[in-house]
Parts: C-alpha cells; sequence; structure tokens
C-alpha cells in the first residue's frame, strides 16, 4: 500500500486514466465512439440501454462543469 510521501506511487485514478487512454489509443484509434459501439455490440445493448448511458454521461458531464 503506497503511502502520500512514496515518490513512486501514482493515485488509483491517475494510473486508471492512463490505462483507458492507452487501450482506447492502441485498440479503438483513440475513438471513444469505436469503444462505445464495440461495448455497445458485444453486449447486445439496445437502444434504449444506449441512451441511458448517454443521458447518463451528459449528466457527469454538466455535474462536472457545474463544479468549475
Amino acid at each position: 500500500n503506497c503511502r502520500n510521501h512514496c515518490p513512486f506511487c501514482i493515485k488509483k485514478e491517475e494510473y486508471s486514466r492512463k490505462q483507458l487512454f492507452g487501450f482506447i489509443s492502441r485498440y479503438f484509434d483513440n475513438s471513444f465512439a469505436s469503444l462505445t459501439s464495440f461495448f455497445a455490440k458485444e453486449s447486445n445493448l439496445t437502444v434504449d440501454e444506449l441512451d441511458v448511458l448517454l443521458a447518463e454521461a451528459k449528466q457527469k458531464l454538466e455535474e462536472e462543469k457545474g463544479k468549475e
């Protein structure tokens, strides 16, 4: 377990972000749309389920925008 004084440790969120963006870059040509389409198809998501995901994403973005 890392402590704040450890210079080689990074926060979980930072590590996760770097890993995710690297994954999207390598496998989906930096396209979130391609990533979403792939997982929607592989998960057999319905249009209604995609609409819910979009609404949730919009809400999160608006909440983050409001914090600025």
